[in-house]
């Protein structure tokens, strides 16, 4: 098979001096998937079948706080001016043909009701969430999806939180709740959660009524830099992980990176730990940096100044 790699027509990096707290998360993130849609297409066989000449472009909004710089070098953390300008996301696009989807990567995206009502087909929207996250984000993105469009019904399945539950019997209650909720061919699945939510509303999406629109919305950092990204979904079987499962594009991906100050330690690290693999295998000036800065990373140094 020939080898396919992702174009970009820009090379960010963190200009820190001069950004504030979220900008910093916001190039970080963007810089992770700078690598990590690199890795796809270079390492995964399974996501070349599917992509076999894809180019993905970045783009940044007007705003000055978003633009992409330019650098030679790593730079090391600094504390940012507290002053955030705005909180206009960057946008990475996964330019994929009639699949592309537009990545947004910012710190308060959730209080941005636009960013995912644009993405939304229909009049019904089924939240795919968690008992962990859905006390913390779910009611925010209900009001997110609902703000201003009281012709938008939402509901929501809260499944149990782990790798084990990412199974045939709960997929089976992300279908049925659509099925009860008659949702329609025009309707929208959202995911909210780490990379088991992600898998899974996106099998289900795939699955129902032969495919209906999805949007992910990642929470953690494995899901924001890695499994959120290329369409993969799927569920475990008891004789192996993601035996049954379909490459399904969302229609969005929304990385609010104040969800991370949620994220349990152990969860942050082993994000980070997938993080510290592309600069290994990819990006040694990214490698670079991660070493000059990985305190800070795990001391949530990027945390939003809100």
């Amino acid at each position: 098979m020939a080898s396919t790699s992702f174009q970009f027509s820009l090379k960010p990096s963190i200009n820190l001096k001069s950004s504030s707290r979220s900008q910093s998360c916001n190039n970080l993130s963007l810089r992770f998937h700078e690598t990590s849609l690199s890795l796809v297409s270079s390492f995964r066989s399974d996501s070349l079948r599917l992509n076999r000449s894809s180019n993905v472009s970045i783009s940044s909004v007007s705003s000055k706080s978003n633009r992409i710089v330019a650098s030679a070098s790593a730079a090391v953390m600094e504390e940012p001016s507290t002053n955030s300008s705005t909180n206009d996301p960057t946008i990475v696009n996964v330019e994929l043909g009639n699949r592309s989807y537009p990545i947004y990567i910012g710190s308060g995206l959730l209080h941005q009701p636009h960013l995912l009502q644009r993405h939304v087909h229909g009049k019904k929207v089924l939240v795919v969430t968690n008992t962990t996250i859905a006390p913390l984000y779910l009611e925010k993105v209900t009001s997110a999806l609902t703000h201003g469009r009281s012709d938008i019904v939402v509901e929501s399945v809260i499944l149990p939180d782990g790798e084990k539950y990412k199974d045939m019997e709960t997929l089976m209650k992300i279908l049925t709740k659509a099925a009860e909720s008659r949702l329609d061919r025009r309707s929208t699945f959202v995911a909210l959660g780490g990379g088991v939510i992600g898998d899974m509303c996106g099998y289900a999406a795939a699955s129902y009524l032969r495919g209906v629109n999805f949007i992910q919305i990642p929470t953690t950092v494995m899901a924001q830099v890695d499994s959120s990204v290329g369409g993969k979904t799927g569920i475990n079987l008891p004789q192996g992980k993601n035996l049954v499962g379909a490459f399904y594009q969302p229609q969005s991906v929304l990385i609010d990176t104040d969800t991370l100050n949620t994220l349990p330690d152990r969860e942050l690290q082993s994000g980070l730990a997938e993080v510290i693999k592309y600069g290994l295998i990819r990006d040694a000036e990214f490698f670079e940096w991660q070493e000059k800065n990985m305190s800070a990373l795990l001391a949530r140094y990027f945390k939003s100044s809100s």
